[in-house]
């Protein structure tokens, strides 16, 4: 999924919101996208790999970094859970407040 949805605080009309507002969801967007990637990642590994995944699992960063090294696309699926937390959000607004987007 390539699709360029935009600028997410276009897309959702918050464009008013304060600055501080408008970073502190920037921010939790990119905790849900980086937890999607991961779990993908996470997915994918097996034997060895996984049970290494398990015994970092109380390390964020160590963990983290593991993943990365096991993702060699992972930029593709940065792009692709962007494009898609973008479609779901727009689409929930969308249905929430149809009249306003």
């Amino acid at each position: 999924m390539t699709q360029d949805t935009g600028n997410i605080i276009s897309l959702l009309g918050l464009e008013a919101w304060p600055t501080e507002k408008k970073l502190a969801l920037l921010e939790k967007m990119n905790g849900v996208v980086m937890q999607r990637v991961m779990l993908r990642v996470l997915d994918r590994l097996e034997g060895s790999d996984a049970q290494e995944a398990d015994r970092l699992a109380d390390q964020p960063d160590a963990l983290a970094d593991f993943l990365t090294s096991k993702a060699p696309d992972m930029s593709a699926l940065i792009t692709e859970e962007v494009e898609k937390l973008k479609a779901d959000l727009v689409k929930g607004a969308k249905q929430k407040y149809p009249e306003d987007l």
